[in-house]
């Protein structure tokens, strides 16, 4: 448990990944909207998807031929613990 805990919160403890959690709080994006909304590289922004998938704070589902993500903890207040308590 302290191992999963610890990829979540060096996963959230990136700024560019905040930035793509804040992009994706209202709802649902498509991979080439987030490079253009937070102004990284293609690469860079697939890069720091597949930490927020692999760490379980992202979905993700292909439509068509556009991948698209959306945050497992639309409430923001869960963004910080991930479903777990924080004391």
């Amino acid at each position: 448990m302290i191992n999963f805990r610890s990829t979540i919160f060096r996963a959230l403890a990136d700024p560019s990944r905040l930035k793509i959690l804040d992009f994706l709080r209202p709802g649902e994006k498509c991979a080439c909207d987030i490079v253009k909304a937070v102004g990284f590289a293609q690469p860079t922004v697939s890069r720091h998807l597949k930490v927020l998938i692999d760490c379980g704070i992202l979905r993700r589902r292909r439509e068509g031929n556009k991948m698209l993500y959306t945050n497992k903890f639309q409430d923001t207040r869960d963004n910080g613990s991930c479903g777990f308590k924080v004391h």
